[in-house]
């Protein structure tokens, strides 16, 4: 994923995350931070699991996983804040995952959570989804391209959101709430 700009506006709080549904949902990804103009890794599941901060503006890999049963974990590499680290994984506990993939779901978003009105001014542009992959174990996966591999896409509200679509695994989202 990579963002070129920041989201603005009253309070509004922009997130690019992936996750899934198994036994219950989880969220995983960043929200960003803008007092500081940075990016919070985190992952949501009856409570919050937070990582380090990431600088806005760059490439982040973002890896979403289970690495074992009832467990989840996000792993990401991109400059961190403060800090000459590289990478940073969280793993929190969420029952009902497990590494089979058996009756689970994945998902990836990129969204701006509004405080106030929906005439707030926020956005957000150029984040880029790409060389997205998905499967079972690092060995078993391949490219997230084909529609088999997808229930479905959501761009609500059409007239705020575009996307810039080259396959299930790659495309471009700007959100703009007037």
């Amino acid at each position: 994923m990579h963002d070129k700009n920041n989201p603005g506006g009253n309070g509004d709080t922009a997130h690019i995350y992936a996750g899934g549904i198994g036994a219950n949902e989880v969220d995983a990804g960043f929200f960003h931070q803008p007092t500081n103009d940075n990016w919070s890794m985190f992952i949501r599941q009856n409570g919050y699991s937070y990582g380090p901060l990431f600088e806005a503006g760059q490439n982040i890999f973002l890896k979403f996983y289970v690495p074992s049963s009832d467990r989840v974990a996000l792993y990401a590499a991109g400059s961190i804040v403060g800090s000459s680290q590289k990478d940073y994984t969280v793993v929190t506990d969420a029952k009902g995952w497990n590494t089979s993939g058996y009756n689970q779901s994945i998902k990836r978003l990129t969204t701006i959570a509004s405080k106030s009105s929906p005439h707030s001014g926020s956005f957000i542009n150029g984040v880029h989804w790409y060389n997205s992959y998905i499967g079972t174990s690092s060995t078993s996966n391949s490219p997230w391209t084909a529609s088999a591999q997808t229930a479905g896409y959501c761009t609500v509200p059409s007239s705020q959101v575009t996307t810039s679509f080259i396959n299930a695994g790659e495309e471009t989202v700007n959100i703009r709430v007037p």
